[in-house]
């Protein structure tokens, strides 16, 4: 790792300096480069000023020390299985680098993806009702299946709901720490940590070994926000910390929608006024995917990719569905979980590639299988 990532990393460790100081001074740096939030962010190297490069001003607070302190949270993030990924790599995702204040380090467990730039943040209630919880569980599977990251923040109730979601429906989920990403909170959480890291990311700007303070979360909650096209709020009190990613959303332009509750239930109030102030009602996957088209003007995937890479994941389904045998295309779309107009849309387009015949009735198998 060279001098000037290590310098970042020294930045992100030293308590005066920290990381909220020098992404402040990134976002000075920066900021105003950019014709808009959503634009192209900066390419180091090409568009850094000479100040960047040389390593004053942002740099005057890291010494001899400080490098060697950094040299070795290398080696603990080695050790606990972590990647330390700076502002300068092209692997630093490019949502969070266009947003104002950029963390200068994250530390990841598992991988971020170039799929990630679509990403949906999922967030409610720690003690959310069970009727929500399978809510959450069932939309985040949904747009999983869609190709949609979903970023939560490893939390009780909706954010485990939203993280198991997308486990199974073998999409990638990405969770947001405020500790350490080697400290697990809550410790219940343990194992489900490790399959998001196996399928996602466990990401922090964290320190290795940090606990879980209460003062560390709204950082947390901002990060949840900037990473994501969007943020979806199902339960929450009005000063719940879904209310506080809801509105960090809002601040960095992202979209901010809403799951409406029970009327007289405490846990609606959050998500009722978000609606109230014009957030997106939401009553299924398909109002996020709405949502999600947006995003793609900042996320650099065209709407016609996006669409391509969500049709090619239904009709790999589908051919692996009719390998075991022919089937109806109503039972198929209950075996898919998925609507039946897309499924009879997908099938078509498989028909016409010459990959499944029709039997008639609406029925279908495989063009390589024998009559």
């Amino acid at each position: 790792m060279d001098e000037r990532r290590l310098r970042l990393i020294a930045l992100n460790l030293d308590k005066q300096a920290g990381p909220r100081k020098a992404a402040a001074m990134l976002y000075r740096m920066y900021g105003q480069r950019r014709p808009s939030p959503f634009g192209r962010a900066p390419e180091p190297g090409r568009d850094a000023p000479p100040d960047w490069q040389d390593g004053a001003t942002l740099f005057d607070a890291v010494d001899e020390k400080a490098l060697t302190r950094a040299k070795e949270e290398c080696a603990r993030a080695v050790r606990a299985g972590a990647a330390i990924i700076t502002w300068l790599d092209d692997t630093y995702p490019q949502a969070l680098r266009s947003a104002m204040y950029p963390p200068p380090v994250l530390y990841v467990r598992g991988q971020v993806a170039p799929q990630d730039r679509v990403a949906v943040a999922v967030v409610g209630a720690r003690k959310a009702t069970r009727d929500y919880e399978s809510f959450t569980y069932d939309l985040a599977r949904r747009l999983a299946k869609c190709g949609v990251t979903i970023v939560s923040g490893l939390a009780r109730g909706i954010d485990r709901a939203a993280h198991e979601g997308a486990l199974a429906a073998g999409g990638r989920t990405i969770a947001v720490l405020g500790s350490g990403v080697d400290v697990i909170y809550p410790g219940e959480h343990r194992q489900l940590a490790e399959q998001i890291a196996r399928q996602g990311a466990l990401v922090s700007y964290f320190p290795m070994g940090t606990p879980p303070l209460a003062h560390h979360f709204p950082a947390r909650n901002w990060v949840i926000a900037a990473l994501s096209a969007g943020v979806v709020v199902v339960q929450g009190s009005r000063r719940s910390g879904a209310l506080i990613t809801a509105n960090f959303a809002a601040a960095l332009g992202r979209e901010v929608m809403a799951v409406p509750g029970h009327v007289e239930h405490r846990m609606s109030e959050g998500p009722h006024e978000l609606i109230q102030d014009g957030a997106w009602l939401v009553t299924g996957a398909d109002d996020v995917l709405r949502c999600v088209d947006s995003a793609l003007l900042y996320s650099g995937v065209s709407r016609e990719d996006f669409a391509a890479g969500a049709d090619k994941s239904l009709e790999a389904r589908i051919l692996d569905r009719l390998a075991d045998g022919p089937a109806e295309a109503g039972a198929l779309a209950g075996d898919l979980d998925e609507d039946v107009g897309a499924l009879l849309a997908a099938l078509t387009r498989l028909e016409l590639a010459g990959k499944v015949r029709s039997l008639g009735h609406g029925r279908f198998r495989l063009a390589s299988d024998r009559p």
